[in-house]
């Protein structure tokens, strides 16, 4: 009845929203119609957002939904500030490692690394500002909360710079241009090898055998692997084009600003 209730409750949801409930076991006991072919999550900088959950959780939610044959997305956000002296600031390279660690843990399909966004109306826009920590909109406007840039002054001894860098070494690692061959390879040397042979079964009228064998290279060969080459396109343009932007002058500007109000621990 619990569940019964939730499903009610959640069919009032704007359909384009990705929404999905498992039980204890595993075992999907909702999902809407934007989820029916692919899952994601948000695997935030969990101790300081206080999301009641930690990275094993996520590890065992994506084997169960791989299990289904789900599709995972993974959207982590980087450089979350803390929200009070007590936490540990774990070395900018050490977190980057974590990332990485996860990520390959996990077995994501796809990723997305954004830097922290303060949005308007948040709890963490409010914070920044009383902080003295938020970049000025006259030096740095909205054009720039898309999640690939620095807005706000990092905790203690990090700079913007190095959160920055941070996140495209982990999108570049990620979608890096290796893909290319390993989608050549399996081009040349599994589809033949799965399809191909399957493709002999046609003459005794099993047409499923192809069609699921097709299926299976598609979803372990090439499916991630094509999107993490696009994906490496799309990070090399973006970088490209970072380079002709003026954000690094506007960013010096929005820091010596805000500099002149925080006193930081150095």
């Amino acid at each position: 009845a619990h569940h019964v209730a939730e499903k009610t409750e959640r069919e009032g949801e704007n359909s384009r929203q990705m929404t999905d409930d498992l039980d204890d076991e595993g075992r999907i006991v909702y999902a809407n119609n934007a989820a029916c072919t692919s899952m994601g999550y948000t695997g935030e900088e969990l101790l300081a957002m206080k999301k009641g959950y930690i990275s094993k959780d996520l590890v065992k939610w994506t084997e169960d939904f791989h299990r289904h044959k789900f599709y995972i997305h993974g959207m982590f956000i980087f450089g979350y500030p803390k929200k009070t002296n007590d936490l540990t600031i774990i070395p900018l390279k050490e977190r980057v490692k974590r990332f990485q660690y996860f990520i390959k843990k996990a077995k994501i399909d796809t990723v997305q690394v954004l830097i922290t966004i303060p949005l308007p109306g948040t709890e963490l826009r409010e914070r920044l500002q009383k902080e003295n920590r938020l970049y000025p909109l006259n030096k740095i406007g909205w054009e720039y909360y898309d999640g690939q840039y620095p807005l706000f002054q990092p905790d203690d001894s990090i700079s913007p710079e190095e959160i920055q860098q941070a996140v495209h070494r982990l999108m570049g690692k990620f979608y890096h241009f290796e893909n290319f061959w390993k989608l050549v390879n399996n081009i040349l040397f599994h589809f033949p090898r799965i399809v191909f042979f399957a493709a002999l079964t046609i003459i005794f009228g099993k047409i499923k055998y192809v069609t699921n064998a097709f299926k299976l290279w598609y979803r372990k060969y090439f499916r991630n692997y094509s999107i993490r080459f696009g994906g490496h396109i799309v990070v090399k343009n973006w970088n490209k084009n970072f380079k002709k932007d003026t954000f690094i002058d506007k960013l010096q500007q929005a820091k010596s600003e805000v500099l002149k109000k925080y006193n930081f621990v150095k």
